[in-house]
């Protein structure tokens, strides 16, 4: 099974394809919580527990707009 992601800096916005394949005891439906990386968010040594944007993957393609 593979979910794709591309990042669109123009746009701002991050890609998370459709999932490709499956097997026996996948999980149908996840997420993904997303940390835009900028000057004091997402950077450095000291992990971030802020997630920009909580989403709930189904397997179709969604799209991230950056806030």
């Amino acid at each position: 099974m593979t979910i794709e992601f591309s990042y669109k800096c123009k746009e701002e916005t991050l890609y998370i394809k459709k999932r490709q394949g499956k097997y026996d005891g996948m999980l149908e439906t996840r997420t993904f919580n997303i940390i835009f990386v900028r000057e004091g968010h997402g950077a450095g040594i000291s992990p971030t527990h802020d997630v920009d944007v909580s989403v709930n993957y189904i397997g179709e393609e969604i799209s991230v707009k950056k806030p």
